[in-house]
């Protein structure tokens, strides 16, 4: 399951935002393999409660260790969204409820909240974020133990020299949160965290697929000495172009692309 949660007061089904559209994206691709759902950041508890309620398959009122252990939940969030992000996270540590993925987006936390410490049943975690104005993200995340959690990177974006339009914004975000703004509609950042996602997901059924954050981005890599396939090639030939598009953070972009690339090329050949 995927859970979403927008920042500041953004209603969780604004389309205007990344986060909410990123969720539209996924339901098209996966109407009824996955469950994908936006939460206001405010109501953390109840995405929490809706955890648990999906992963009781039994309907027995309390979690089995082994409806705790089939667990597959990868939590992002925007702002205000990316400290709940942790939170849940370490609520869910609590339940003894596994977490396949965190993603953080200018992450800011709230008064009692750390949302720089990754609990230990997250297994991978990554932080984007922006340096600039009153609102700026956590800069650096780390497990809180690393045998456990492993941090894909702390990503830093710029947009001083190389500004992101973001007109659908309301004029009070671009002015007084413009950096804050820029990297919520950012879509190199956005596409980043979509690929991320995927690459934990099943392959996405082909009539369903949507374009062009779809299956055919999540770019089937090439291992040393390994022959390709047409449609590999053709993958493969779209991501180098796509790597190519961002003047930000492109040796991230490439490194992050070609990994994921990787995962799905040995995830796909596994399973034929």
């Amino acid at each position: 399951m995927v859970i979403g949660f927008v920042g500041g007061f953004v209603r969780h089904d604004n389309i205007v935002h990344s986060g909410v559209q990123l969720a539209q994206h996924l339901r098209r691709d996966y109407p009824s393999d996955v469950y994908v759902e936006v939460f206001e950041n405010r109501r953390r508890e109840k995405a929490h409660q809706e955890i648990l309620r999906l992963l009781d398959t039994n309907h027995d009122g309390r979690l089995s260790v082994e409806e705790k252990h089939s667990a597959r939940i990868i939590i992002y969030g925007m702002s205000w969204g990316g400290a709940e992000t942790v939170t849940l996270a370490e609520e869910l540590e609590k339940d003894g409820i596994p977490v396949l993925l965190t993603i953080q987006v200018d992450s800011i936390s709230k008064i009692h909240q750390n949302d720089a410490v990754i609990p230990s049943n997250v297994a991978e975690a990554i932080n984007f974020y922006q340096p600039h104005g009153l609102l700026h993200g956590q800069p650096n995340i780390r497990a809180a133990d690393r045998a456990h959690t492993r941090i894909i990177g702390n990503l830093r974006f710029d947009y001083e020299d190389h500004p992101i339009k973001c007109d659908q914004y309301p004029w009070y975000d671009r002015v007084f949160a413009k950096s804050h703004t820029e990297i919520e509609c950012d879509p190199s950042v956005w596409k980043q965290v979509e690929l991320l996602i995927r690459s934990k997901l099943p392959p996405a059924t082909p009539s369903t697929q949507s374009s062009p954050a779809s299956d055919k981005n999540m770019v089937r890599p090439v291992l040393p000495g390994m022959a390709l396939r047409a449609r590999e090639r053709a993958l493969f030939s779209e991501a180098r172009f796509n790597m190519t598009q961002s003047p930000r953070n492109s040796n991230i972009d490439s490194r992050l692309c070609l990994g994921l690339f990787r995962i799905r090329l040995v995830r796909a050949r596994s399973s034929s």
